[in-house]
């Protein structure tokens, strides 16, 4: 494999909320049933499938340990799956 074939690592998350405090003290509530949906949607879909399907995404970088390239590869691969990109983040570890 050439060095610039390399396989990226890709990871999902998606953020839920409910719109009112209404129904959250019973045992299964909607944010329960949103967050069941999400997970089996992201375990069935790779990123960009997700990243399509809510419309952005935002990018998370290693420092020292993510290559500007691969960052370039990703947010171009976005871009072609009509997603934008909401932001970038950049952590220390």
């Amino acid at each position: 494999m050439k060095r610039d074939e390399r396989k990226i690592s890709l990871r999902c998350a998606v953020y839920t909320r409910v719109s009112t405090d209404s129904g959250l003290e019973q045992d299964f509530n909607s944010l329960d049933n949103q967050r069941e949906a999400s997970e089996a949607y992201i375990k069935s879909a790779d990123a960009y499938v997700v990243a399509s399907r809510v419309g952005s995404a935002i990018l998370a970088a290693r420092r020292h340990r993510t290559k500007v390239k691969d960052i370039e590869k990703i947010a171009s691969a976005l871009t072609g799956h009509q997603s934008e990109i909401a932001g970038t983040v950049l952590g220390r570890l």
